[in-house]
């Protein structure tokens, strides 16, 4: 919160803006909000009152126009989201920099990560001690009291200058500060330049909306979610976007915005290592969010051979890695299935490929997928039109309803359509080479299309050929994909497909914006009791 006392340069007259608004619609707030738009009138800060020390005593003095009062708000919503470290960041840097202008303050805002802080140093004398004490000079308790361990600090504050703050010494990291704000765009109050991953926030049945990045405080998820007027993250819809390519392929399902938060914790601006952690996500295929701490805190056992991008490069390195263990003579290498043979080692050795390349770690084997596949389906409706031909034989522009019942009969038409409606690039694996997250394209081999009748109704089926069970989140995700498939994908097109019967065309729909339709798997579906045969899907 930041409360300042305004007032207009003609009249003289005073108001109290709390900011971030909405404004009071007191006459005084009015009136001196249409002299800072009409820009006829100077109008002044004459006191502030904030959470961040020495900022009270900066603003007062400073003209305001129309745009900085847009720079005012800014502020008092940065600072909202500021959690306890930053604050004491804040306050050091407006004294170090000592800004003359909003612009600046704004920037200083969001350079706050170019500041680091050391606790305790509060005063000359601690660090004075301190430097001594890591320089491991040892003085002696008989003439402690004659050193001057303030001379001895200032000596290191001449090349490392900062402020002295109650907790602890503010000083800069080393790096430049950045101009984020040119006086004509605002950036985002609750986004920081070196953010992970941008989330766009929308509360439902709301309006308004926020952008934060991740890694937040939870100072800074609360500040959003209290303009928005929710209560949790799980009040909005979000999208995300990252900063790193390919990062939120190569994340598990997670549940809530909370867990994404705690994933982008763990990368920063270095490629190399954002690059393996991708690649030891894709190798490891953890089944949830809650496993990432354990490989990431062990991220360091992992080595990445980029240079490897397939079994038949794996056995050739490691020939020339292993030549005690393992041996090729020439004549013998012209008669070698060396793809075979880099399979059977990346097994052997507890290795993974990956789209980065090949992925080991040092203290134990990566975990490998089973190579026998599971089976797993997924019932959902099917939503039929019939176009009949009227006495002359053109189609009725008009569709005819058909029961669940009277579809049975046209199944083999249909098997037949979504055979015509495969694809060569797809293969055996079908629609799972579409998968869009790489760990669950890593542990769902196949994806395949198809219809089944069950209790007296022709269902759509999705049969899944994985590498093991789904998690409870891989499944959901592998579910959202399906329905995505259905409304936008694959469906869209083999709903176009007319199937040519003897009443006319019948044209059938994986998918139905009303909420009759739902995706089950097959032993949930069947477990339910059984319908009468005849219903219509409509």
């Amino acid at each position: 919160m930041l409360n300042i006392t305004i007032m207009r340069g003609d009249n003289g007259q005073e108001a109290v803006l709390k900011l971030p608004g909405p404004y009071d619609e007191s006459e005084e707030t009015l009136s001196t909000l249409e002299a800072i738009r009409s820009r006829d009138v100077t109008t002044a800060i004459i006191s502030a009152d904030t959470s961040i020390e020495r900022l009270d005593g900066i603003l007062p003095g400073m003209e305001i126009d129309e745009q900085e009062l847009n720079e005012l708000e800014f502020i008092a919503r940065r600072i909202g989201g500021l959690c306890g470290g930053e604050r004491v960041a804040l306050t050091g840097a407006l004294e170090l920099e000592k800004p003359q202008s909003l612009r600046d303050i704004v920037n200083l805002t969001c350079n706050l990560h170019k500041y680091k802080l050391t606790p305790g140093f509060k005063d000359e004398e601690t660090m004075g001690r301190h430097l001594l004490k890591e320089r491991g000079i040892h003085v002696p308790d008989s003439i402690a009291d004659c050193v001057a361990y303030d001379q001895v600090a200032n000596g290191y504050l001449a090349d490392h200058p900062g402020v002295f703050t109650d907790s602890g010494f503010v000083s800069r990291n080393g790096e430049p500060l950045e101009i984020v704000y040119d006086g004509k765009n605002l950036p985002e109050p609750y986004c920081d330049p070196d953010g992970v991953i941008t989330v766009r926030l929308n509360p439902k049945g709301k309006p308004n909306r926020v952008t934060l990045t991740f890694p937040a405080s939870c100072e800074r998820i609360d500040a959003a979610l209290e303009e928005l007027g929710v209560e949790s993250l799980d009040d909005c819809y979000a999208s995300c976007t990252s900063s790193i390519p390919g990062l939120l392929e190569h994340l598990p399902n997670y549940d809530g915005l909370e867990c994404l938060n705690l994933a982008a914790a763990y990368l920063g601006a270095d490629e190399e290592q954002n690059r393996l952690f991708m690649a030891v996500m894709e190798a490891e295929v953890p089944g949830s969010m809650f496993e990432l701490p354990e490989i990431t805190d062990a991220l360091c056992q992992y080595r990445l051979l980029p240079e490897i991008k397939t079994p038949e490069d794996y056995a050739h390195h490691v020939l020339a890695e292993d030549g005690d263990r393992y041996y090729v003579d020439g004549f013998t290498a012209d008669f070698v299935d060396f793809d075979a043979l880099g399979k059977v080692m990346m097994k052997e050795n507890g290795v993974a490929l990956t789209s980065f390349g090949i992925v080991e770690r040092y203290d134990r084997y990566i975990r490998q997928l089973p190579e026998e596949l599971t089976t797993l389906r997924l019932f959902s409706p099917l939503y039929p039109q019939v176009f009949t031909r009227d006495e002359y034989g053109d189609l009725n522009w008009e569709p005819e309803e058909m029961s669940a019942h009277e579809l049975c009969d046209y199944q083999d038409e249909i098997l037949e359509a979504i055979e015509k409606n495969r694809l060569d690039t797809e293969g055996d694996r079908g629609l799972a080479v579409y998968l869009r997250n790489a760990l669950l394209g890593r542990k769902v081999y196949g994806m395949n299309p198809t219809v089944e009748e069950w209790d007296g109704r022709l269902w759509g089926v999705l049969e899944v050929q994985t590498r093991g069970e789904l998690s409870e989140g891989e499944l959901r995700e592998l579910t959202e994909e399906w329905s995505g498939q259905c409304s936008d994908g694959w469906g869209e097109g083999f709903e176009q497909r007319e199937i040519k019967i003897d009443q006319g065309e019948l044209n059938v729909s994986f998918w139905h914006s009303g909420g009759d339709f739902v995706i089950q798997p097959e032993a949930e579906l069947k477990s339910q009791p059984e319908q009468r045969p005849g219903m219509t899907m409509q």
